[in-house]
């Protein structure tokens, strides 16, 4: 198999470059996105508005080149590629210097330097493209696109992909991050996950096997895929003397760095002597596949009070630790909440992007329309009425923030045969407002606690973090409810389904009955957001 792949905005993100120096020219208004599609449309109708976009982009491509990132996922799976022994080339459409900008910065330097930096080329013994080429002009570029019969070719612009003379045998995806086009004729992705499960599809034995090898493991006796839940998966690794470890395969994330935050978090609490998380053995961050410790145990289906007390007695330890030196550098939980501010635009952001990257469905479109989104109005206008001291926007003070596996609760614990729980998933790891992990906790729709349970929970909470947790809690409770509402509704995200086929070949794309069975599950837990009153009495006084 042969690939191409363009250059600029396919490989290489420029979105927070482009907003940036945008903005350092006063160039934007208020409410003008902050991607690279947005800041274009926006610049291109101002007066000379041509010239000055060329201008922007020239200083963009050339001396800020270094500013700016891969695309999440796009490293993965050139290595995988690699790993298949599958041949990858950048095919790219840039002159030699820009045309405006006043400098005269070596465009293609600067990226073949850009790509060096980065791992992907210039190690003879192991580079992740096989080619780099540049073309003055479109239609150079299409045909040399056309000589080496690509069986693949990746572009986020219609104009190459919809070429008269693009050949017909080469497969095209539309690479298209923004979402908002409308299809035209080839397959349209809005992320390397995506990309990865149209190209690729679920890891191979063989790929696995490669991975331990360069991890200069001992060859392994068997290698045994356990599966996956959402978007990561693990499989099970074992050697000759019967030492078994996780091999866990991190779901990518343009927004928190799943890999880093679960290994540095085990790797510094078993320095502090916690003795009920995995052990953190390394891996590949390039390819975002970590080592763990292989844990035994059965799932915790019906937590009891033990149970419960050894969760709180878990997060009182995690509590504890927030002055240790070990955990200085850690950074946010994913999701995390600083301010009721904060959840709100999170919360506005997951419904846009459900809204943007949403499955064909009137059924769906009918009920984001006419139920979530007067809900999430709804939830906005009680917070902002209800938090505490009327610091909505105020973000919290650190000494009130907490050590916070994020997504905690008994469906990421496994209970060992001495009834010893052991608590596993830490990808969101992070700082956060406690009060958001409290609410999380009874909200989880993996996790269903008997009364009794929900009020000990409270209590606890209660004593670990203080009263005024639970009125942030109370305040917070709506917008999070819809948070977790639209969390269940990711399934009907293109983007998120393509990650989860990534470690679940056999998941379908939801049809009508599937749609119909989880939109009453969502609207059920809506009809409970409008149950303030009662919530409030309970989080403020679970005793």
């Amino acid at each position: 198999m042969k690939i191409g792949i363009d250059l600029d905005n396919t490989l290489i993100c420029y979105d927070e470059v482009f907003f940036l120096a945008a903005k350092k020219r006063s160039l934007l208004s208020h409410g003008v996105g902050t991607n690279k599609k947005a800041i274009r449309s926006y610049i291109r109708n101002l007066p000379d508005g041509e010239k000055i976009w060329q201008d922007l982009q020239g200083e963009v491509y050339g001396k800020l080149i270094d500013q700016a990132t891969l695309f999440a996922g796009a490293k993965r799976v050139l290595a995988r590629c690699n790993l298949r022994g599958i041949n990858v080339e950048v095919v790219s459409h840039k002159t030699e210097f820009a045309n405006f900008c006043g400098t005269c910065v070596p465009l293609r330097d600067v990226a073949i330097e850009f790509l060096e930096d980065r791992g992907l080329c210039g190690d003879l013994n192991y580079s992740l493209i096989n080619k780099v080429s540049f073309f003055d002009t479109r239609e150079e570029k299409i045909g040399y696109i056309r000589k080496e019969e690509f069986d693949w070719f990746i572009d986020d612009l219609q104009e190459i992909l919809n070429h008269p003379s693009f050949p017909d045998g080469t497969k095209k995806i539309e690479f298209c991050p923004s979402g908002g086009r409308e299809r035209s004729g080839q397959e349209r992705v809005n992320s390397w996950s995506e990309v990865e499960d149209l190209v690729l599809g679920a890891w191979q034995q063989t790929e696995l096997l490669k991975v331990v090898q360069r991890l200069d493991l001992e060859p392994p006796t068997g290698i045994e895929w356990i599966g996956g839940r959402a978007n990561s998966g693990v499989a099970k690794v074992v050697f000759s003397q019967k030492d078994q470890l996780a091999l866990k395969i991190y779901a990518r994330d343009e927004k928190h760095d799943r890999y880093k935050s679960e290994q540095t978090a085990f790797q510094s609490l078993k320095q502090c002597g916690e003795t009920q998380t995995p052990s953190a053995l390394g891996g590949d961050k390039n390819l975002g596949i970590g080592l763990i410790s292989w844990v035994d145990g059965d799932p915790v289906l019906t937590p009891d009070a033990g149970d419960l007390d050894q969760a709180l007695k878990f997060l009182r330890r995690l509590h504890n630790l927030r002055s240790d030196d070990r955990f200085r550098n850690v950074s946010r939980a994913s999701a995390a909440m600083f301010c009721g501010l904060e959840l709100q635009d999170q919360v506005e952001e997951r419904f846009r992007l459900l809204c943007t990257h949403a499955i064909e469905s009137e059924m769906l479109s009918d009920f984001l329309k006419n139920e979530v989104n007067p809900a999430i109005v709804n939830a906005k206008k009680w917070a902002q009425a209800n938090w505490p001291r009327g610091n909505f926007e105020k973000s919290l003070d650190r000494r009130l923030l907490t050590l916070s596996p994020s997504d905690f609760g008994f469906h990421n614990c496994l209970k060992q045969q001495n009834g010893k729980l052991m608590f596993i998933d830490f990808e969101y790891f992070g700082w956060d407002d406690p009060s958001k992990l409290c609410v999380d906790f009874l909200l989880h729709p993996a996790m269903e606690l008997a009364p009794n349970l929900k009020r000990e929970w409270l209590v606890g909470i209660r004593e670990i973090y203080g009263q005024e947790v639970l009125a942030r809690a109370t305040a917070a409770f709506g917008l999070l409810a819809i948070s977790w509402c639209l969390i269940m509704l990711n399934g009907f995200r293109k983007d998120f389904h393509a990650k989860k086929r990534l470690v679940n070949p056999q998941a379908d794309w939801p049809n009508n009955k599937d749609i119909k069975e989880i939109l009453t599950r969502v609207r059920y837990r809506i009809a409970k957001v409008n149950s303030y009153p009662d919530l409030a009495d309970t989080l403020l006084d679970p005793s």
